[in-house]
């Protein structure tokens, strides 16, 4: 565990991490994810993409679940032709797949804040899903790599 109150273990092709609610634990996740992944051949592609869902995820967990102090738990998978992830934490209820997609054609200085996190996750991951149970999010995601 680190200062910040994150703790990680590693098991063979899988991470697990247990992260603070606070901003610096997006580096931590994301750098570690970097070393790991880079060492294990996943494609820069691939691991960009994953990088900029795990910020968005932890900044919304981090910013939008006023209160809540627990932990956010992280476990991703390397498989053979993607990377897994899952997202757990406390939060009230927020479903993405129930959001409107936002208006890309409308300026971003005339457009309702709030959105375009939920898109930017659609857009660079193959599949994601989510469930809300017992007062947590339950968020996972999966990458392939290009064939």
């Amino acid at each position: 565990m680190d200062g910040a109150g994150n703790r990680e273990t590693d098991k063979a092709g899988v991470r697990e991490f247990e992260l603070a609610r606070e901003p610096r634990s997006v580096r931590v996740l994301n750098d570690t994810l970097e070393h790991w992944l880079t060492a294990r051949g996943v494609p820069e592609a691939v691991l960009r993409a994953v990088q900029v869902c795990c910020d968005e995820i932890l900044a919304n967990a981090t910013h939008h679940a006023a209160g809540s102090r627990d932990p956010i738990r992280v476990r991703v998978e390397l498989r053979a032709d993607h990377v897994w992830a899952r997202f757990v934490y406390r939060a009230q209820d927020f479903d993405p797949h129930r959001q409107r997609p936002p208006n890309m054609h409308t300026p971003v200085s005339l457009r309702d804040v709030g959105g375009l996190g939920i898109h930017l996750l659609k857009s660079l991951t193959d599949r994601l899903d989510y469930r809300y149970r017992d007062g947590h999010h339950c968020l996972d995601f999966e990458k392939r790599y290009p064939s």
